[in-house]
C-alpha cells in the first residue's frame, strides 16, 4: 500500500517492513505480534461492546499489555535499530490505555465477578482466534467449515 509506504517510511531509520518481519516479530512460528494485538483491540472492543461493567477487566487487561510495550519499544531502538511508525502508533494505544486506566480510576475497587462474568468475558475475547484459526486450518487443507457441497449427505 503506498500510502502505508509513505507513512512507515516516513521518519528517519523508519522500516515498518524490517520490524514487522524480523525475528522478533513472532511469538510462535505460525502466530505474529501483529496477530496478537488485533486479538487484543478486537476482544477488548467486543467485551466492551457486548458486556456491561467491562471497563474493570479491560483496566487490567490495559496494565498487563505494558510489557509487550515495553519489550516492543526497547526492541525496535536498541537491537533491530529501527522504528515502525505503525507498531509505534499501536504502544501509544496500549501506554494510553493503561494511563487511562489509573487517571479515570477503573483499577480501584476491584468488583467482584461471577466466574460466568468472567467466562463470558473469555469466550468473547476467544471469537476472533478461534476465527483465525479455522481460517487458517482451511488454508492449510482441513476443512474445518464445510461448504453445501460437501455438507449434504450422501444417499443411500
Amino acid at each position: 500500500n503506498p500510502i502505508l509506504n509513505k507513512v512507515c517510511s516516513g521518519i528517519a531509520k523508519g522500516n515498518c517492513t524490517a520490524i514487522l518481519t524480523g525475528k522478533q516479530a513472532k511469538v510462535f512460528s505460525w502466530l505474529s505480534w501483529s496477530e496478537v494485538g488485533f486479538f487484543y483491540f478486537t476482544g477488548s472492543l467486543v467485551t466492551f461492546l457486548a458486556l456491561e461493567k467491562s471497563l474493570h477487566l479491560l483496566a487490567w487487561l490495559s496494565l498487563l499489555a505494558l510489557p509487550y510495550t515495553i519489550f516492543s519499544i526497547y526492541y525496535q531502538w536498541r537491537i533491530a535499530m529501527q522504528w515502525c511508525v505503525l507498531c509505534l502508533a499501536v504502544q501509544a494505544l496500549l501506554l494510553l490505555g493503561a494511563v487511562n486506566s489509573f487517571v479515570s480510576n477503573f483499577l480501584f475497587p476491584i468488583p467482584q465477578f461471577s466466574f460466568a462474568y468472567i467466562f463470558g468475558c473469555l469466550l468473547l475475547f476467544a471469537i476472533t482466534p478461534l476465527l483465525w484459526l479455522l481460517d487458517i486450518l482451511n488454508n492449510f487443507g482441513y476443512p474445518v467449515l464445510l461448504n453445501s457441497d460437501q455438507a449434504s449427505c450422501p444417499s443411500g
